[in-house]
């Protein structure tokens, strides 16, 4: 097999669970719509949907642009999870993902990672990141924050009288 299609494969690998998990992500904003997109259950630790997204922008804006691109993307991670909006706004948000992440991933393939010292807290070892880590380290945390989502709807279903103002 040559590189272009080690390459290849491994985009469409990556983009597909990126596109299962994305779909999950928007199927539970639809299902919350602009009032739930936005509860949070009086639980500890648990943000609203709406947060997640937010966050999820901003984690993969930093690893694209930032580690791969060797931009810089400013963050405030507080903020992102005080984000509101609306049910629209949180799917524009996962429209955009879907469709910039692909062309970060064939990049870092192509020509490697613009910026591994910007993976700092996020990599053990900022210096070994790979294209490969990365694409790797970003589905982790979209799948684990999916995960969140799944909870906050979940609790929100069973009990929709114990969100926080």
């Amino acid at each position: 097999m040559s590189d272009a299609d080690r390459v290849e494969r491994l985009l469409d690998a990556w983009s597909r669970v990126l596109d299962e998990t994305l779909d999950a992500l928007a199927g539970i904003v639809e299902d919350l719509g602009d009032d739930g997109v936005n509860a949070v259950p009086d639980v500890p630790g648990i943000n609203s949907v709406f947060a997640l997204v937010t966050h999820l922008n901003g984690v993969m804006g930093f690893w694209g642009e930032s580690v791969i691109g060797g931009g810089d993307v400013p963050r405030d991670r507080d903020a992102e999870f005080r984000a509101t909006g609306t049910a629209d706004e949180a799917l524009g948000v996962i429209a955009a993902l879907r469709d910039g992440w692909p062309r970060w991933w064939r990049l870092g393939l192509e020509v490697g990672v613009a910026d591994a010292a910007k993976a700092g807290r996020g990599s053990r070892d900022p210096a070994g990141t790979t294209a490969e880590w990365v694409a790797a380290h970003v589905l982790r945390d979209l799948t684990q924050h999916l995960g969140h989502a799944e909870i906050t709807r979940d609790v929100l279903r069973a009990h929709p009288g114990i969100t926080r103002p």
